[in-house]
This record gives structure tokens, C-alpha cells and sequence, in this order.
């Protein structure tokens, strides 16, 4: 065990305190967490703790006040603890500015593996570390000042910081050849020395500490102050499942996923994004094809299993018989949900048969056991008992329909009849970790950003469900109100959450979803924000998604009602009951459309419009600001993942806002501008945190869109259209949307190929994948061509690489 002392300079507030928070993790898995006071001297917080030998410290600072409590931005600091020495760390607060977004893995780790990053071997006593954004990769990182050991200011004989594999810069020196007090700045320097760039600003100091001798100390500098263009990225959306491959089994899988990544780095772009991957495995059939419906926040869905990676079946005639039937489902033109299904889990329960006692004794797969045994047990427990009783809702099991982890246990025993089946779902899920975590591995190597979804919500028959009932409300649904998307609004079906029960418990549920994410992603998509502030929600025995109300919100009392003037009934359908107060009650979303809106008085009819734009324009807003800034907050900075929002509906002026103070990226998409005039929906009015897109897989492609809008579609009652929208146009629609001043545009593939008269789907509707005013959508969509044929298309990879380039991304 050896001490640590944590020092921070921050001038705070009267009434405000500094905070430092983490966990303290060895080889058990087990998290030690702390969250301590610091103490505060002169305009510095410093706080000692002693540390165990070998274990991986996470730390993170943050401010408690009377408005709550604010976290600094970025992913929790690491500690290395294996050099078994007293230290000394000095930090700098994180301020969450424009330059947030830069301390994510894409701009800390991805982007920058086409220089050359090394481990850090700390070989001196005093370690100086800094960040830098947006430097162009031909320049390098220097340290000069005023002393023999750092050049005497001399750019020609300052020393060269290292790039490390975490993003960061820097390098060790001796503290004993630095003065009482050193004086330094950062330069930039070219290979050639032909390029000098000074950092802006006053120069800094070190002060070595009086006890340094013996001691390690640490300097975690605040960014280089060097301003570049801000770099800007060009990448493509497309759900896993769509993915074509001349190998695939009917779907996309894992494997295909690798490929794509290579024609995502041959096109010149740098991002990819997907729809969620999760285990969605209800019933077996079509029906489970619906991604933000997962039975587990963590595991991974077995369909996406690639089977030539799994292994090689050696039972001859049924590697010939899987053969014929994986041609015959890779021809057709749409995914054949049902036999897929069937075809995988026959070829991954024979592999599973054949090489199980082999897998169960290798290292690495007791190293992900023990990493993931918290959500493994209950989901193959889980997985299991739907198997057995032929149904994912828990509450119809005969027994185990209340979670008991000593049932497990029970299960796992060598005299269980279950055991074995607990290690079919162990050795599924240990094999599609490593596939995926390859992949990222390899799109990490080429530059190419990993994005993911992480839904809003969970199937009402999960796992977290069944395992932790306390933190959802199971009497009413969520969905989302009229808006673009359904003009009757949405139905989803989800539990809402109990948010009160996961304050209570610092949001640990959404961590550790998020930090199970990051081992894949290094930038996510989070699903409909709107429902952190607040969520549509709809009693169980409704089928109209208009018939909701928002949780949480403030409902009127009928004297509050009547105080406003209003003289009729309270009754439905201008106001719908409050499920928990039947004193109380919300404005139906929907009123104005009814017969009983227009019947009302002249009066009535001014007051109504008065509480209906109280209500869902002013009356909630602190309420909802409040509530997206508290629970936001830990869930963007759990990770170092880059914080996207899917923000589309109706959106309340308080979540731009929230968004604004955190610096998550927005969604924009021009058909559907955020303001009342329309004006920032066009492309070059879009904000620099921001991420472009020219459709999503809620909407019309471009194809289809743009017919609409002009009338060129002429839809015959199979869905088809007898005219399309030209190549030219689509290629405008498409540059317009690079060209604009979002640090990302991600385009849908479908959009990207509407471009190549040639290559592009013969019908503009059969490229739609979800219609949500359908709850019944089939996601069966399928790429029409193979991503082999496109990687081997020089027209079209040199084509996006063009237009990329064009538009001033980075390739």
C-alpha cells in the first residue's frame, strides 16, 4: 500500500465543494467505490488516500452545490498503481467547453493511429502529461523552459513528449535538474524542425514540491493552447443486420462487419455507425427482429454470430446441408428472420457440442467469464428458462419467476440437469465478445470510428427485468406523442423507468450498460434523449399512443382548471387522468382535433389553448431541465465514448439547453429543423456539435423523400414507384449535407449509393427499414448488392472518396 495526495487548483463559489470519486478495482473485479470531500487551502483542493498495491484506480472530480452536483467533462483518470511509491498528482479541472468532445476516444485513440503511439514507461521521478486537439499528424509535441533540461528555451533542444495509446502526451524527467520553480510552454515541431508553433498564452510554472525527494510526482496538464481547423468527419450509417456479404448466412453478421469496415476506410470516411446489437430472442421468429427491444443491456445478439470465425463443423454431411441452405438464404432479397434463426442456432449448437470442453479450459475465456459473470449467470439463466417454458414473460413461469441468484448456483452444479445449457449461452456469448471485439480492434487500427445505440428503453420480459423489477414501473408504457414520425403517436411497449430508485443507486444500472459498450464503440448514439427529461408515457391497457401523458410533469387540479377560466369537464378527451392521482390532470396531446375542442364556447376555447401551451411549453420546463442535467450528467461521463443525441419530436427549449451545458452532439436533419421558421434545418446553418444526416432509419431515404416532396413518386398499390429521383440530385442532397459545419455527417449507405444510377436499388421505398407508425414493422431489410462487389468498385469508392474530400473532411 502506498499514499497518494490528489491536488487541484479551483476557485470555487461560497457554498461550493470539490469533490473526488472513483473505485478502487483488483484482480476480483470487485469495485471499491469512494467518494470523498477535499479539503480546500489557498486555492488549491488536495485529498491523500492510500492505495493498494496492483490494483487499477478510477478517479474523477466533481462540484456539489445547491443546484446539485456537476462532473467535470471526460472519462474517469486512471492511476497507475504498480510502482509501489508514495505520489504526488497535480490535476486541472475539465471544463466542458467546445473543446469536451475532443477528450473522447475517436479524437484521444482512434484518430490517431496512423501515428505511431507507444506504452508509457515511466523512467523518471516527475511525469508531465498534456492533451492536444486537432493537431495535424505530421507535427509532434515538444516541452521547452527555462532551464538546461528543457532547452533553455531553445526549440532545437527541447524534449519530445510521446504519444501514448490513451491519446495523451508525454514524458519523464528528473525533478532534481529542475529549478525551485520552472517556467514552460508547449511547441510544435516538424520531423524537419522546418515547423515552429508556439502554444498562446502566459508561460506556465511548475513548482517542485518540498517533499519530492522519494516521491513520483505527476503533472496532468490543461490542453495545449494551439488553435487549428476544426476537424470535421464523413462516415455512414447502416444497421448490422442489413449488411450483404458474398459469405453471410441470410443476415449480417460480425464477419461482415469486418468487411464493411474495410469499405468504409477505402471510401475515405471514418465513421460507422449502427443500429443496437443487443439480444433481442423472444419468440425465435420475425417478431424479434425489432433492435431496441433487447432481453439484456449487455449481451450480445447471437444471429450476428459470424460461423466460419465460429469454427468448422466436422460432421460432413451436415456442413453440406448448411451449406445449401445458407446460399438459399443469402440469395434472397430480404432477411428471412424465421429460417435464419434456425439455420445458426442448429450450426452454433453442433459447434458448441463439438468444442465446449476444449473452450471452457482456455484463458481466455475464464477471463471473460470472470470480467462478465454479474450479467452472464442471469442472462443464460434467463435465456434458459424462456427455452424451457417457452416464453420470455417470467411472470408465466411455473417456478423461478422471482429472481433468485442462489438459483443459479443451484443450476450450475455438476448434478443440475441445467448445467449444461448455462454453458451453450457462456459459450455463445464468450464467442461473439471476441468476434466483435476484433472487429473494433481492427477499425480502431484503420482510423475507422465504431458509433453504437444504446436504446432508452427495455423489453417489459428481460433480464433486467426479471433481475431488478424495482427500477422500472411496469404499469404503464412508453412510447412518444404525435410528431413527425406518427401523427397518433407511438406505442413501444417498454416499461418507464423508476428513475427515483436509480438516483438512489448513482445510476449504476446505466454505467454499466455504457462501460460494457465501450469495449466496442468509441462513440454512441443515445435514443431518444427527449425521454431522459422526460417520457411519453401510456397506460398498459391503451393502444393509443395519443392517449399518454409525460412522466414526470405537474398535472393541473381541477380548482387550477377552473381558476384558469375554464368552465367544462375535466373529463377525456380534452384531459387525460393522472394514473397516480385521479385529482389530477394532464391536456390530451390530441384535444385539439376533437369534436369536443371544436364544440367548445369562444371562451373556453382561449382558456383551453392557455392550459394546453402552459402545459407542455412552460409549466414542466425547470422540472424537465432538471431532470435531463441530473441524470445526463454520469451517464455521459462514465466512459470516454464521444455523447451523440437522437434528439427529434417534440422537443422541449430545455434540452438544448441540458445538451448545450454537456456538450453532447445533435442530430439535424433538414426536413426536420428544430426551429418554428425552419431556418436552422438548412445544412450550412447546422452547429459545429453537431452530427449531419440526410435521412435516418425512421424516415424516407432521400429517393423517396424528394419524389415525394415533388411529385414524382407515383406509388402503385405494391409500394413500388414507376419514376425515382435523379443521381444528380441525390449527389447534391448528399454534398450539401458533407459540406456543412457538423463535426460529423453520417449518411445512410442507402443515401450514399442513390448517387450511382447503377448501383443503387431499383425502388426508392424498399430502401425504407422502419416505419414507425407501424408497431408491427418487419425489419427485414437487406442490402440488394454485396459489399465485396462495392469494395472491388473503384468507380464507387473513388466517388465517395471525392466527394468526401470536396467537402473539407477528413479522410
Amino acid at each position: 500500500m502506498f499514499k497518494v495526495t490528489f491536488s487541484i487548483p479551483y476557485e470555487t463559489e461560497f457554498g461550493q465543494q470539490l469533490i473526488i470519486s472513483g473505485y478502487e478495482q483488483d484482480n476480483t473485479n470487485e469495485k471499491r467505490w469512494f467518494s470523498k470531500k477535499m479539503i480546500y487551502y489557498n486555492g488549491i483542493w488536495k485529498f491523500t488516500i492510500n492505495v493498494k498495491n496492483n490494483t487499477f484506480f478510477s478517479y474523477s472530480y466533481s462540484i456539489e452545490d445547491s443546484q446539485g452536483t456537476h462532473t467535470e467533462a471526460g472519462a474517469p483518470r486512471k492511476l497507475t498503481s504498480s510502482h509501489r511509491q508514495e505520489q504526488f498528482i497535480y490535476d486541472f479541472w475539465r471544463a466542458r467547453d467546445n473543446n469536451s468532445p475532443f477528450l473522447s476516444t475517436p479524437f484521444l485513440k482512434v484518430l490517431k493511429k496512423n501515428r505511431a503511439q507507444i506504452h508509457e514507461q515511466i523512467s523518471g521521478n516527475l511525469r508531465i502529461s498534456t492533451l492536444a486537439h486537432n493537431i495535424p499528424d505530421d507535427l509532434n509535441i515538444y516541452i521547452v523552459g527555462n532551464c538546461k533540461e528543457l532547452g533553455d528555451w531553445n526549440p532545437g533542444f527541447g524534449k519530445k513528449m510521446n504519444l501514448l495509446q490513451d491519446g495523451s502526451w508525454a514524458i519523464s524527467l528528473d525533478i532534481k535538474l529542475l529549478p525551485k520553480h520552472t517556467e514552460y510552454k508547449y511547441i510544435l515541431l516538424s520531423e524537419d524542425n522546418k515547423i515552429i508553433i508556439w502554444e498562446e498564452g502566459e508561460n506556465r510554472v511548475f513548482t517542485k514540491p518540498n517533499e519530492a525527494e522519494g516521491i513520483i510526482t505527476t503533472v496532468n496538464d490543461y490542453p495545449v493552447k494551439v488553435s487549428f481547423p476544426k476537424i470535421r468527419l464523413a462516415g455512414t450509417a447502416l444497421p448490422l443486420f442489413a449488411i450483404k456479404s458474398e459469405t453471410s448466412c441470410g443476415i449480417g453478421d460480425f464477419g461482415d462487419l469486418d468487411k464493411f469496415v474495410n469499405l468504409v476506410k477505402e471510401s475515405g470516411m471514418n465513421v460507422l455507425q449502427l443500429l443496437p446489437i443487443n439480444d433481442t430472442t423472444h419468440s425465435y421468429t420475425w417478431r424479434d427482429s425489432y433492435p431496441y427491444s433487447a432481453i439484456s443491456g449487455y449481451a450480445l445478439h447471437p444471429v450476428y454470430m459470424d460461423l466460419d470465425a465460429l469454427g468448422k463443423i466436422k460432421d460432413r454431411e451436415f456442413r453440406e446441408r448448411h451449406l445449401k441452405k445458407r446460399e438459399k438464404l443469402n440469395s434472397s432479397k430480404k432477411i428471412e428472420w424465421d429460417s435464419v434463426i434456425r439455420t445458426k442456432w442448429l450450426y452454433i449448437r453442433q459447434i458448441f457440442n463439438q468444442e465446449w470442453e476444449k473452450t471452457s479450459k482456455a484463458k481466455d475465456y475464464k477471463t471473460f467469464y470472470n470480467k462478465n459473470e454479474s450479467w452472464l449467470l442471469p442472462y443464460a439463466m434467463f435465456s434458459h428458462l424462456r427455452d424451457r417454458y417457452k416464453t420470455s414473460d417470467f411472470r408465466l413461469w411455473p417456478r423461478f419467476n422471482v429472481y433468485k441468484k442462489d438459483d443459479i448456483i443451484e443450476m450450475l452444479s455438476e448434478k443440475s440437469k441445467c448445467q449444461n445449457e448455462l454453458h451453450f449461452y457462456f459459450f455463445v456469448q464468450y464467442n461473439l465478445h471476441k468476434q466483435l471485439d476484433q472487429v473494433h480492434k481492427k477499425a480502431v487500427e484503420k482510423g475507422i470510428v465504431l458509433k453504437g445505440d444504446i436504446p432508452i428503453g427495455i423489453h417489459r420480459n428481460s433480464v433486467e427485468a426479471w433481475t431488478e423489477p424495482h427500477l422500472f414501473n411496469f404499469n404503464m408504457k412508453a412510447g412518444a406523442p404525435p410528431d413527425y414520425f406518427s401523427s397518433n403517436g407511438q406505442i413501444w411497449g417498454f416499461p418507464v423507468y423508476n428513475w427515483d430508485s436509480m438516483e438512489k443507486e448513482n445510476f449504476r444500472w446505466w454505467i454499466s450498460r455504457l462501460e460494457k459498450m465501450s469495449e466496442y464503440f468509441d462513440a454512441f448514439r443515445i435514443d431518444h434523449i427527449l425521454g431522459f427529461f422526460r417520457i411519453w408515457q401510456v397506460p398498459l391497457e391503451s393502444s393509443k399512443g395519443s392517449s399518454g401523458y409525460f412522466e414526470p410533469s405537474i398535472p393541473y387540479s381541477t380548482e387550477e382548471i377552473h381558476a384558469f377560466g375554464f368552465t367544462e369537464s375535466t373529463s377525456s378527451p380534452l384531459f387525460i387522468t393522472d394514473s397516480n392521482n385521479p385529482a389530477k390532470f394532464h391536456p390530451a396531446i390530441s384535444a385539439k382535433s376533437t369534436p369536443e375542442y371544436s364544440n367548445l364556447g369562444k371562451r373556453n376555447r382561449f382558456v383551453y389553448n392557455q392550459l394546453y401551451h402552459n402545459y407542455f411549453y412552460e409549466r414542466n420546463e425547470s422540472l424537465w431541465e432538471k431532470n435531463g442535467y441530473k441524470r445526463l450528467q454520469p451517464i455521459i461521463s462514465c466512459t470516454n465514448m464521444l455523447a451523440c443525441a437522437e434528439d427529434l419530436g417534440m422537443i422541449p427549449d430545455c434540452v438544448p439547453k441540458v445538451m448545450g451545458k454537456l456538450k453532447i452532439l445533435s442530430l439535424e436533419l433538414e426536413r426536420m429543423p428544430k426551429a418554428a421558421n425552419g431556418m436552422d434545418g438548412k445544412p450550412d446553418k447546422f452547429p459545429y456539435l453537431s452530427v449531419a444526416t440526410t435521412s435516418s432509419h425512421d424516415t424516407e431515404g432521400i429517393r423517396e423523400w424528394w419524389g415525394i416532396q415533388h411529385n414524382t413518386l407515383e406509388k402503385t398499390h405494391q409500394g413500388n414507384t414507376t419514376n425515382d429521383t435523379p443521381a444528380d440530385i441525390c449527389e447534391h442532397i448528399v454534398l450539401r449535407h458533407l459540406l456543412a459545419p457538423s463535426m460529423m455527417a453520417i449518411l445512410p449507405f442507402q443515401d450514399l449509393l442513390s448517387i450511382f444510377q447503377d448501383l443503387r436499388h431499383p425502388q426508392p421505398c424498399q430502401e425504407r427499414i422502419n416505419n414507425p407508425a407501424n408497431p408491427d414493422n418487419n425489419w427485414n431489410y437487406r442490402l440488394h448488392i454485396s459489399i465485396d462487389s462495392l469494395t472491388d468498385n473503384k468507380s464507387f469508392t473513388s466517388k465517395i472518396q471525392e466527394i468526401v474530400k470536396t467537402s473539407g473532411r477528413k479522410i
